[in-house]
């Protein structure tokens, strides 16, 4: 699976419960992945497209490594809407009680 190193927010929000997400990870090195997939930057719209005529409806959750700049994440967020998508997030990782 993808190698991504999660912020830590205070308060992440909650996950669908019921599983109905799409995942787009994307990796500092700048892999991206989508629901378990490697895709390259030419594919990326063309999964995506393919995936919202199957499942339009998901949301779609980009877990994007804490390293990235936010302009890189705001790029795929950004796509994933061109793809036709109108409900995405991000994911983050919970602190732990230690605050790291």
């Amino acid at each position: 699976g993808p190698d991504v190193d999660l912020p830590t927010p205070e308060r992440p929000a909650k996950r669908p419960e019921d599983g109905k997400q799409i995942l787009v990870a994307l990796e500092q090195g700048g892999a991206i992945w989508i629901d378990g997939d490697v895709v390259d930057d030419a594919g990326f719209s063309a999964h995506l497209e393919r995936a919202a005529a199957r499942r339009g409806d998901w949301p779609v959750v980009i877990q994007g490594d804490a390293r990235l700049s936010y302009g890189e994440v705001r790029q795929a967020m950004l796509a994933i809407e061109a793809a036709g998508f109108k409900d995405v997030g991000l994911i983050a990782e919970a602190r732990s009680a230690g605050g790291e």
